[in-house]
């Protein structure tokens, strides 16, 4: 008869801290789990700006690393309450960083922070999508640089932008209509989500 025995995560974390592999291995799984659940969130929230579900995940999980560095055992605040605050301020940095909207209201949370497991809501997180920004505006001016003769966009990041950015369509429906394959997509959508960011960012509507 097999017997499976689980560890605590301080427990796993003790024995990653004495150099076991095996421990490490547990508990990057378990937490893979939980980033691919937070990624899915965020991804929920901001799709629409060009940003990919495996993005978010992949910002999640490396959080692990980081909150494996710095957390102290034998605290009141668990560790994936720990690891939560990190992973949601890292993927808001992430948004700040590659975002061609204003997103100054988000603000981290602080790692002292009393909040249970369950850690904040993603709109007490990242605000409510009403007031991420004036739509209408941005929208216009977004369709004016990505149609424009002198916008810096190639041909195809200029289909994604227009089929991402304005009409909502996610990466599937990308693959469907361009018949690119799938990491083609994800790379073309990053190259002109980071070209409208700049955009954005130079000032040139102020």
């Amino acid at each position: 008869m097999t017997f499976i025995v689980e560890f605590d995560d301080d427990t796993l974390i003790a024995l990653i801290r004495k150099g076991d592999t095996h421990a490490e291995v547990l508990l990057c799984a378990k937490y893979f789990g939980f980033a691919s659940i937070l990624g899915k969130k965020f991804y929920s929230l901001y799709r629409d700006l060009g940003f990919s579900l495996d993005e978010f995940t992949q910002v999640a999980f490396v959080s692990v690393a980081i909150a494996l560095k710095k957390y102290k055992l034998g605290t009141d605040q668990s560790f994936h309450s720990y690891w939560q605050v990190i992973a949601k301020n890292q993927c808001i940095n992430f948004i700040h960083q590659n975002s061609f909207i204003d997103l100054s209201h988000n603000r981290p949370i602080s790692l002292d922070s009393t909040y249970g497991d369950d850690g904040l809501s993603l709109h007490e997180t990242c605000g409510s999508i009403d007031h991420k920004i004036s739509f209408d505006v941005t929208h216009k001016q977004l369709y004016d640089f990505i149609v424009s003769e002198k916008s810096s966009l190639t041909v195809d990041e200029k289909v994604v932008a227009y089929y991402m950015f304005l009409e909502n369509y996610d990466y599937d429906d990308l693959i469907a209509i361009t018949k690119w394959r799938r990491d083609k997509v994800y790379r073309t959508v990053r190259k002109a989500r980071k070209k409208v960011s700049n955009f954005f960012k130079s000032g040139y509507f102020k």
